[in-house]
């Protein structure tokens, strides 16, 4: 079945459940009507009074210093940790940002569909940076917590927005370039953390990881404010007129609820279980029983409810939706868990520093950046006859085998070159994934289904990214505790424990024969942190192994013509 084909049967699903006199329906299937597939090539677009350069400039920007925002802390999570006496929960540094940036996501997307883009990207704008700047400034855990949880609810919305005002805006014939492009900072944005929060934290503090959003973010906030329009929808045309709070019950806010409080729970549970609390504890197991209670209730909520859901209903039967936002939340369960396992590696078992780590990670980046640089001119696509299936089956079948061969390399089985440039591969991989998704999930889809599209497949980016952070951290921590244990004995075996895994970084402060061992027990931690990566990594391949063969050559000569 063809991409057209997918649509019309999706046009019929829905014209179907709509009324004669066009008015949404009164059964569970109540949405905003679709408007025909979005790749007509004589299309209308929008205008927002800025230049499209600049406008592009002006997105690329923000997603670029969101995304950076998100992976900046890998790095300086064992300083700031060290600095607060609280490593072992240092994780929440990241969490934080992600569980808001998760859950504003969908929200923003039907916001921006009833009031238009501009007033919700000013929003997300100054609510991103009131964080940046709250967290530069600090004092303790618990404040840099809270303006972490700001930044990202500002940072979700800036992420969805570059890709969807550049749908909305750019016309077709050069949509596919300024879409690479959004691609391209997202993967830079997200590779780069580390090496520049490093270089950062080593000269001028890790603060400063933070501050150096507030200049640029006060630059583009000026170009939204005084410069761009709000520009007309038509899902606008088709939301009922009347006061502010009959147009915001189109907004489904208890299904973000439910899914925030779901988030919260697991992570919470991977966060504490086997590290502050043993799993049989009953907070770590109330907290499952809770994450389950949410999932299930949500699922549940979602189907009957809502006047119009978090995504659209009628998207999960749609088999490239579906397999691909699968596939891209496993891929990023496993990009998540490498990118929070490797500084404690090049840090805790190799004892670099902080700025030598980020070196390191500059492999990972600049193969990140070719990936998506090859993704986005279509050089990929070229030589594979344009299948995304077989693409997608390819780069992820290097994540399998990368992922395998870093388990040895953790134990230092394998030569350190031969391991750089193995993580050298999968950040070509990941490169690849981050541009693709989206170019081709948005053109199997209807352009009404487009917010809904864009948001859904930046929860399971930003899902998995998370996930895989939170999980190799749980695994990391319990083996560490479980280890250190059997391998440090005497009256002060438990304090000196207890500063290890609280205080990583002042662990070369110790003495030689028990920094080795530290070295070799969190080396063992890490190499089983890669088993679970390597479970995900295998179960993403057999889903893009089902997906359709989608041919990405067509929709990117589509976009050129």
């Amino acid at each position: 079945m063809t991409i057209g084909d997918e649509q019309q049967q999706e046009k019929r699903h829905l014209v179907v459940s709509m009324k004669p006199d066009g008015h949404p329906p009164t059964s569970t299937y109540n949405a905003i009507p679709p408007t025909p597939p979005n790749n007509a090539a004589d299309e209308d677009v929008p205008k927002t009074n800025v230049p499209i350069p600049l406008m592009a400039v002006c997105l690329c920007t923000g997603t670029f210093l969101a995304m950076l925002d998100l992976s900046i802390c890998l790095t300086i999570l064992p300083v700031i940790g060290t600095e607060f006496k609280r490593y072992n929960l240092a994780t929440w540094i990241h969490t934080a940002f992600s569980l808001c940036s998760l859950t504003v996501s969908p929200i923003t997307s039907k916001l921006s569909d009833i009031f238009g883009r501009k007033p919700i990207l000013l929003a997300t704008t100054i609510l991103f940076l009131v964080g940046s700047a709250g967290c530069g400034f600090s004092q303790s855990l618990s404040q840099l917590l809270f303006f972490r949880a700001i930044s990202g609810l500002g940072g979700g919305g800036l992420m969805l927005f570059a890709n969807l005002i550049t749908h909305d805006t750019v016309p077709p014939k050069m949509r596919h370039r300024y879409q690479s492009y959004t691609g391209i900072v997202n993967s830079l944005g997200l590779a780069v953390g580390s090496p520049v929060g490093g270089f950062i934290t080593d000269f001028f503090g890790w603060r400063y990881c933070f501050k150096i959003n507030i200049i640029p973010f006060l630059l583009i906030l000026y170009v939204y404010t005084f410069h761009m329009k709000n520009y007309k929808l038509p899902t606008m045309d088709r939301i009922p007129s009347g006061t502010l709070m009959e147009r915001l019950k189109w907004v489904d806010f208890g299904g973000a609820l439910l899914f925030f409080m779901g988030n919260t729970f697991l992570c919470t549970t991977l966060i504490l279980g086997g590290n502050t609390h043993d799993w049989s504890d009953p907070l770590v197991l109330s907290l499952i029983a809770l994450a389950i209670v949410s999932y299930s209730s949500l699922i549940v909520y979602e189907y009957y409810i809502p006047l119009n859901p978090l995504v659209s209903r009628h998207l999960f039967s749609n088999r490239t939706v579906v397999l691909g936002c699968v596939g891209m939340w496993l891929l990023s369960l496993v990009f998540g868990g490498t990118n929070i396992a490797m500084p404690q590696y090049y840090m805790g078992v190799l004892g670099f520093s902080t700025s030598k780590t980020g070196l390191c990670i500059m492999v990972y980046t600049i193969g990140s950046a070719c990936g998506s640089y090859l993704a986005g001119r279509g050089f990929i696509q070229r030589y594979t006859k344009g299948q995304f299936h077989k693409i997608a089956v390819a780069f992820t079948s290097i994540v399998v085998v990368g992922i395998a061969i870093m388990y040895f390399w953790m134990l230092q089985h394998v030569p350190f070159i031969i391991g750089l440039v193995i993580w050298g591969l999968v950040g070509i991989s990941q490169g690849f994934f981050m541009v693709n998704m989206n170019l081709t999930l948005p053109n199997s889809v209807s352009k009404a289904d487009l917010a809904s599209t864009f948001s859904l497949l930046q929860i399971s980016r930003q899902m998995g990214y998370m996930g895989g952070i939170a999980a190799a951290s749980s695994v990391i921590q319990a083996n560490l505790k479980i280890l250190l244990h059997k391998r440090l004995k005497g009256p002060d075996a438990e304090d000196l424990i207890h500063f290890i895994r609280t205080s990583l970084r002042e662990v070369r402060s110790l003495s030689p024969q028990i920094q080795a061992i530290v070295a070799d027990v969190l080396g063992t931690s890490l190499s089983r942190a890669y088993i679970l990566l390597l479970g995900f990594a295998i179960l993403s391949l057999v889903a893009f192994s089902r997906m359709k063969n989608v041919n990405a050559q067509l929709i990117t000569n589509a976009g050129r013509s």
